[in-house]
């Protein structure tokens, strides 16, 4: 800020009525306040021709504020070459348009042209992008109400679909858990029905051929590469060997453990039989190894 001269260090008032004052004092005394005055004003125009930044002569000049402009001279005329410049860059400044400001057509949302950089509209105003924007949304909503059935609805908003198909994800998995399947509601759809699959529908059973192999006069069929653990198993034999009498031979072979007091592998001859070896039953993860009468092609089925 400016210096002030508040007094002078020699008053005249300060003198006595009859001064003792030499005339050589008495004049340097007077001169001395005029003296002063001139040294203040000089010094005030000095400050006021400096162009120091930051203590320049309207640095230190005070002006009321406009809006939101600084309170000095300097930062008056910094403030308005801002302006200026971002009005000279096509900018508006802030606050400078109001509703008061603008026509009545110009707040029309059809009378507002959309810059498409992308081409992703086919309207080039506003109103016509915000219904083109609508119709998208609305037919989006539609569309995935009508693929997920009710309870959703195109009604709802699009976080009221995404709430249902969770629903029905968290509902899908709780099913497949219950049905031994282990599964949970983040995963996706997809994973989810894919796991359908899996779910045991019941008991699964097996038919096949196979071929009684003599060990030592020993006889035994072997099944292999099921898709469970048998736990029945029947083997039958039709044959014309006289020693058989044209009789069937019949095998049969139960993991007496699915029984609530059972374990270990319970082996049954049926029908005519001249089982010599009746040892060697196995029943494995997946398959089986079962004594039989003879050498042949035996029919067998096996149950879970």
């Amino acid at each position: 800020m400016f210096d002030k001269l508040n007094d002078f260090t020699k008053k005249i008032s300060d003198l006595e009525d009859k001064p003792s004052l030499n005339p050589i004092e008495l004049k340097a005394y007077f001169d001395n306040s005029p003296e002063e005055l001139r040294v203040a004003l000089n010094h005030l125009i000095d400050q006021l021709a400096s162009i120091e930044s930051g203590k320049s002569g309207a640095d230190n000049i005070g002006v009321t504020p406009i809006g939101s402009s600084p309170s000095t001279l300097q930062g008056l005329l910094v403030w308005l070459k801002s302006q200026i410049d971002s009005v000279s860059l096509g900018q508006i400044p802030d606050n400078a348009i109001t509703s008061a400001k603008l026509a009545a057509s110009a707040k029309q949302a059809s009378n507002i042209t959309v810059a498409d950089a992308s081409n992703l509209f086919a309207a080039a105003d506003l109103e016509g992008v915000l219904k083109e924007l609508f119709t998208n949304a609305n037919n989006g909503k539609t569309n995935l109400a009508g693929v997920i059935g009710s309870p959703a609805s195109a009604t709802g908003s699009f976080d009221d679909l995404k709430t249902v198909v969770q629903n029905v994800k968290n509902k899908l998995a709780a099913n497949l858990t219950a049905k031994g399947t282990s599964a949970i509601g983040t995963e996706s759809l997809d994973s989810l029905a894919a796991k359908i699959n899996s779910v045991s529908t019941g008991r699964k059973s097996a038919t096949g051929v196979a071929a009684g192999v003599n060990n030592g006069g020993n006889f035994r069929i072997t099944v292999n590469n099921l898709t469970f653990k048998p736990r029945v198993i029947y083997a039958v034999l039709y044959t014309n060997n006289p020693l058989a009498n044209n009789n069937f031979y019949n095998s049969a072979m139960i993991d007496t453990s699915v029984f609530p007091l059972g374990s270990g592998i319970q082996y049954v001859a049926l029908g005519n039989q001249r089982l010599i070896y009746t040892s060697g039953q196995e029943i494995r993860a997946d398959g089986f190894t079962m004594p039989v009468a003879d050498d042949g092609n035996y029919s067998w089925i096996a149950c879970e």
